[in-house]
């Protein structure tokens, strides 16, 4: 009776998943999502998946925010899922503000910005003596082309991440004698951030394409 209440469950979501999918024709590029390069949160029973790609039959790629729901039963068994997709806000890799920020632990981080060669914005992030560790982060907007970190970039496959234009790269400078900075950074990670209001975000990529984790600050009141 158990392995048939858990083969129900697999089936319900691969019936849930077969219902949110396209068919392709011979030949066509198949409809399928890059979970690897999106941010996946886990809380109680609700999966969080941010920015991940998603592909048409047709090879268009576009960005989903998605929310999992699992089902549980009385006998503990996951039964079924769903599914909420909404498109992902368009980023703005310039709209960095300068400024105070901190952290929902309390971190107190400051965002200072300049100038760098060939109008690029060059931004610098520092933490210092915050609760879960010290860091300093440096990043640049504009392509990846003519990049100040082009090489680390290219080397880790960051160029071939699709929509990786909508990011700001850079890599994590010192991470603080814990050497795992907000449980995430560490010396020498290549890093990816974007600011949507108040809310500026670090990805961190460690040193390939793949997301390792990220945080968010938030801008504080002048």
């Amino acid at each position: 009776m158990q392995k048939e209440k858990g083969l129900y469950a697999w089936l319900s979501i691969l019936a849930l998943i077969s219902a949110l999918s396209v068919h392709a024709a011979p030949g066509d590029p198949s409809p399928t999502t890059f979970l690897e390069r999106a941010m996946i949160v886990g809380v109680g029973k609700n999966i969080h998946v941010i920015r991940v790609p998603t592909q048409d039959v047709d090879g268009n790629v576009k960005y989903l925010d998605l929310e999992i729901t699992l089902n549980v039963n009385n006998t503990g068994v996951v039964d079924a899922a769903t599914v909420i997709s909404a498109e992902s806000p368009q980023l703005l890799t310039n709209a960095f503000v300068a400024g105070n920020y901190e952290d929902v632990t309390g971190s107190q981080c400051v965002l200072a910005t300049g100038v760098a060669l060939e109008g690029r914005a060059a931004l610098a992030f520092n933490c210092t003596g915050t609760p879960i560790g010290t860091i300093n982060v440096s990043w640049y907007t504009g392509s990846i082309a003519g990049h100040p970190f082009e090489l680390d970039l290219t080397g880790a496959g960051i160029d071939q991440i699709p929509g990786h234009e909508n990011l700001s790269w850079g890599k994590v400078t010192f991470a603080g004698d814990l050497n795992s900075a907000f449980n995430c950074f560490s010396t020498n990670n290549i890093i990816g951030a974007n600011q949507v209001g108040n809310i500026l975000t670090i990805t961190n990529y460690a040193s390939d394409n793949i997301v390792d984790c990220g945080h968010n600050f938030t801008l504080l009141a002048p």
